[in-house]
């Protein structure tokens, strides 16, 4: 290494002796050891001692375990489809208040509903109607509200004003009030 211009120089050489240093050779080079079904039955059957119990400690600790094994692909009946839609929507309207919900709603709505039937697409339609008759029936109602405040105000002060004594203190009254 004393010139430069020497020719016989490996850059990789010293990488690859920083791999060795580090231990990284085996990871590296080495291939994953194929494991016989025997142990491969081991390993999963590991694998699903400890997600129960993560999922007892979850449990225990009055968390809400995390399903992993109910995925979209395996499930098959009505009942299914309705309890892992409303995991999904509690999961869902849980962000609702978030700034940028309506970027991840709206794409989501279009693409469930792209593929519906006209009658499936009725059923959501009244869904949504429903929400939509729910705020629509509170605004009439805060409305109602606003207006019975002002009417009281105004009653308010058209009976204050009658109840003034007239008298000797009119001249007051009508200069101050």
């Amino acid at each position: 290494m004393d010139n430069w211009d020497d020719d016989d120089f490996d850059v990789t050489a010293s990488a690859q002796s920083k791999i060795v240093d580090l231990g990284l050779d085996k990871k590296v080079k080495t291939p994953a050891p194929k494991v016989d079904d025997k142990r491969q039955a081991e390993l999963e059957g590991l694998e699903a001692e400890k997600e129960s119990d993560f999922n007892a400690t979850l449990a225990l600790l009055d968390i809400a375990p995390i399903d992993t094994s109910k995925k979209f692909e395996t499930i098959k009946t009505r009942r299914q489809f309705e309890d892992y839609g409303n995991e999904m929507g509690q999961l869902y309207k849980s962000r609702s208040k978030d700034v940028n919900y309506m970027s991840f709603a709206l794409p989501l709505i279009k693409e469930t509903t792209a593929n519906m039937s006209k009658i499936q697409l009725e059923e959501v339609q009244k869904v949504v109607q429903d929400y939509l008759n729910v705020y629509i029936k509170k605004e009439q109602e805060q409305k109602k509200a606003a207006e019975q405040k002002k009417q009281q105000k105004q009653k308010k002060k058209a009976v204050h004003h009658d109840d003034m004594i007239e008298g000797d203190y009119g001249d007051y009254e009508d200069k101050y009030y």
